[in-house]
């Protein structure tokens, strides 16, 4: 697939690390291109991912950016895509990572809601993925439909793949690196540090964040695949006032002919709720509360 994405893209062809051969751009977001790549040490196919320009320009982003691709580095599980290597072009910093073939859950999610089988399935791994990375204390911090791929034949099997830990990690609210305000960032799309659709109240307001940060994106996660759509939307302003003030909306509103169980309700407002001393601590307990819920989740309206 070709694309065009802004004036950061780098031609095909361009060797990286003396190893990897850029082929085709796959993706583009605020925080860097995705291309597909081939490891000319290894003989296999790779995708890469390099930081925008605009952030690789900073002094302090080097140094930052080799922690938190060790880090990257040593999470190793099924549902988190394995990173293999690290390096800088060109001033540029990227990961290298192994390449997937599927969907995001983004596109599994423009066909309609998820019912409660598929939902069960990819919670389960996303949490396990999820649970791995808090136990070593790393928090993703932008978890979103986009940052979740399935892996697979969709008419087989899929396996749940977490993106982006180092990148989210990494582009943390930092005023050295970025070199203005976290909320001018947030402005900007809230691409930096966290998605706005996702974001937790303390990420809004630039707080302490940990595993229950991704809880509470979990839990937006869940009302969304089974709803069909976020719980939250509207202008930017809006978005994050309600993150920081209302409770979830019945499921009910946003999808026709279900309405939530009590047990599936009070899991939700748990994992969603405002202040983080309230949520499940991290995703393992997030995830033993999902596999007791008790089924059906949700019933049909009379």
């Amino acid at each position: 697939m070709q694309a065009t994405f802004d004036s950061d893209l780098l031609t095909p062809g361009t060797l990286l690390g003396e190893r990897y051969a850029l082929r085709e751009a796959l993706a583009a977001g605020g925080v860097g291109v995705v291309y597909d790549a081939f490891d000319t040490h290894e003989a296999r196919e790779v995708a890469i991912k390099v930081l925008n320009r605009e952030f690789a320009e900073h002094e302090s982003l080097r140094p930052r950016f080799e922690r938190e691709a060790h880090v990257a580095l040593s999470l190793g599980h099924p549902n988190i895509v394995l990173v293999t290597d690290h390096g800088v072009h060109d001033g540029r910093p990227y990961l290298v990572m192994e390449r997937l073939r599927g969907r995001t859950l983004h596109a599994r999610l423009t066909l309609g809601p998820l019912d409660q089988a598929e939902t069960f399935d990819v919670m389960l791994q996303l949490l396990e993925g999820l649970a791995h990375a808090h136990s070593m204390a790393v928090v993703h911090r932008d978890l979103k439909p986009g940052n979740i791929f399935l892996h697979g034949d969709p008419k087989v099997v899929e396996l749940v793949k977490i993106l982006d830990f180092g990148f989210a990690k990494l582009l943390a609210p930092d005023p050295e690196l970025h070199g203005k305000g976290a909320h001018a960032q947030l402005t900007g799309g809230g691409v930096t540090f966290g998605t706005p659709t996702y974001m937790a109240p303390e990420q809004i307001a630039l707080g302490a964040m940990d595993a229950r940060t991704d809880v509470y994106a979990a839990g937006i996660l869940l009302f969304e695949f089974l709803s069909g759509r976020p719980p939250f939307s509207g202008e930017l302003p809006q978005v994050l006032r309600q993150h920081l003030a209302q409770e979830l909306p019945p499921i009910e509103q946003l999808r026709r002919g279900v309405r939530e169980t009590p047990a599936l309700r009070a899991l939700l407002a748990r994992a969603t709720a405002k202040l983080p001393r309230e949520r499940f601590a991290d995703a393992g307990e997030l995830s033993r509360a999902l596999q007791a819920l008790p089924a059906p989740w949700l019933l049909p309206t009379t």
